[in-house]
């Protein structure tokens, strides 16, 4: 279906489970619609909304069950678009506890799960604990960057997949980016061909006062990451929201990955109902408006 990208899982003939399904009076209703039939057109709906609130050109998204798978189909489709295998992180970062995203993690919680390979961390920006003897925001930023800067370098930008961010760093702190950071790392990024993933689980859909954290900055990504914010957390959902570059190239390749409940129609009408709620009530004018109290 156009605007969702097509898991090899469901490309394949799978027989039927032994088990109740749609059909069945007891079993994959509800009171209105027939949800495994009705999969599809909530999965587009969902989508839909998704992607109108994105930046321009980005119409497709990859539908998964949660923030730290959402992570770690982002770095596999980065992987696949580049043909390259590092991801480079921070240390005070929260990515997810699933294999690769938990080594991406740079807290405590990674040390003793590095079994995924192929991943470098950083120090980012926090001028309360400056790692870089900086003084003001502005030195912090630029401090970090050139450390960045000569990380990318020494690792060999031409193995660097992607740089994976959370926008705002939250279980590290909810540290916010100093000015000019981010968009000195798209810059470097740029620079050198790598993807820049920006996740956004925990400060996307208006936590910051704007639907993507990253909206206050100067800055897209290549590839968005999102989970509990869409849909208040009623249900486990989350997902890949894709630049058309990289949507593009898996138009004629089969993307390596699927879930069994990736675009389910309840984690689906959920997001449809959360974000028109947010909407129409003006939820996120509220946040901006309490965090500029």
């Amino acid at each position: 279906m156009a605007g969702l990208l097509q898991p090899a899982r469901q490309r394949q003939h799978r027989a039927p489970a032994p088990a109740p399904g749609r059909g069945h009076p007891r079993a994959g209703r509800d009171p209105d619609h027939d949800l495994p039939a009705d999969r599809q057109p909530r999965a587009g709906r969902g989508r839909q909304r998704i992607t109108d609130l994105a930046p321009d050109g980005f119409h497709k998204v990859f539908f998964t069950n949660g923030g730290a798978d959402a992570n770690e189909n982002a770095i596999r489709m980065a992987r696949q678009f580049t043909g390259r295998d590092k991801v480079v992180s921070t240390y005070r970062s929260y990515h997810g506890n699933t294999g690769s995203a938990v080594v991406a993690t740079g807290d405590w919680r990674r040390v003793p799960n590095e079994y995924a390979r192929a991943h470098v961390h950083v120090f980012g920006p926090y001028l309360y604990r400056s790692e870089f003897w900086a003084t003001t925001p502005e030195e912090e930023s630029e401090r970090a960057l050139q450390h960045l800067r000569r990380v990318v370098e020494a690792e060999g930008p031409t193995s660097i997949a992607a740089i994976l961010l959370e926008t705002v760093p939250g279980t590290a702190g909810v540290l916010m980016p100093p000015p000019g950071y981010l968009e000195g790392v798209r810059a470097l990024a740029d620079k050198h061909g790598i993807m820049l993933i920006l996740d956004e689980v925990m400060a996307g859909f208006g936590r910051t006062g704007d639907w993507f954290a990253f909206d206050a900055y100067d800055v897209v990504p290549d590839l968005i990451t999102f989970a509990k914010g869409v849909n208040s957390g009623y249900v486990p959902v989350g997902g890949v929201v894709i630049s058309d570059p990289i949507a593009e190239h898996f138009d004629e390749r089969v993307f390596p990955g699927g879930l069994t409940y990736s675009g389910h129609p309840l984690a689906m009408a959920s997001i449809v109902a959360s974000i028109d709620t947010m909407a129409d009530e003006g939820i996120v004018d509220n946040a901006a408006r309490v965090g500029a109290a």
